[in-house]
């Protein structure tokens, strides 16, 4: 009987664990999301988009449609580029990007288009924004993630010292 509560205990630990690391590494790519749904990512046509999700060829200033490689681009740009922002913020960003473009882009334009995406993302409601409106990720699942790694770590310890 104590082996069967003992092997139990060494499935629940580990499970507990191994649930932990898994949501604490959820809720570390939620928040990479949610980071990068702002910012401005410039690139030559024909390559992979980079982690923003506001994709700008750095030759014309045109907006990128980013797939995987060696596939038509036929797909709008990412559905959560400007997440929040209306209509008219963002097709000033992507005029702007088009006129800064004319002669290629620099890194001040760079910069330029990005003080303006900052600014707007300034004015839109923390309720509006990208995922914060009754979310449960990001950095909740960081935490409950960690939690779950260490009380699963520590039902191993005490089981391995009890084992002892």
């Amino acid at each position: 009987m104590r082996c069967l509560f003992w092997g139990l205990g060494w499935l629940a630990a580990c499970g507990l664990a191994f649930a932990g690391c898994m949501v604490g590494f959820f809720g570390f790519v939620e928040l990479n999301v949610e980071r990068n749904v702002y910012q401005l990512d410039v690139g030559p046509r024909g390559e992979d988009c980079g982690g923003g999700f506001v994709h700008l060829d750095v030759e014309t200033g045109e907006e990128l449609y980013c797939g995987p490689p060696g596939v038509i681009r036929t797909q709008k740009p990412k559905t959560n580029a400007m997440y929040g922002f209306t209509d008219k913020q963002k097709e000033d960003v992507y005029s702007l990007a088009r006129e800064l473009g004319e002669d290629g882009l620099d890194e001040a334009d760079e910069d330029e288009l990005q003080q303006l995406l900052d600014e707007y993302k300034a004015t839109v409601p923390p309720e509006r924004r990208y995922r914060t409106a009754g979310r449960i990720r990001g950095v909740p699942y960081l935490w409950i993630g960690a939690g779950m790694l260490v009380v699963g770590a520590a039902g191993i310890l005490v089981l391995r010292r009890v084992a002892a």
